[in-house]
């Protein structure tokens, strides 16, 4: 929950293209009539678009699913799943060293 509260995010490399995202989320909750509260999303799911010409990666591109997030907030123990996917995209966009 920390991490997620303190906007942690990961880094990773693919073919040399610097890649970053946000492990989670804070929803605040609004009541009626009562405190806010903040709830705590992890993002399970990350998905990879990656544009390429012939043999080169071009550009890549990384974006989490909303709506596939686990609720983090109690202060417990759990297990969970992780998945990813990839949409390959065919560019005419030239590389460039």
């Amino acid at each position: 929950r920390r991490a997620v509260k303190n906007d942690y995010y990961f880094q990773m490399s693919f073919d040399d293209l610097p890649i970053w995202g946000f492990i989670g989320k804070v929803e605040k909750i609004m009541r009626g009539g009562a405190a806010a509260e903040n709830r705590y999303f992890l993002f399970t799911h990350v998905h990879f678009e990656i544009s390429y010409n012939e043999d080169r990666v071009i550009e890549i591109n990384l974006s989490t699913d909303p709506l596939k997030t686990v609720d983090i907030t109690a202060d417990e123990a759990m297990s969970m799943r992780f998945s990813y996917s990839v949409h390959w995209k065919p560019t005419t966009t030239a590389f460039k060293d």
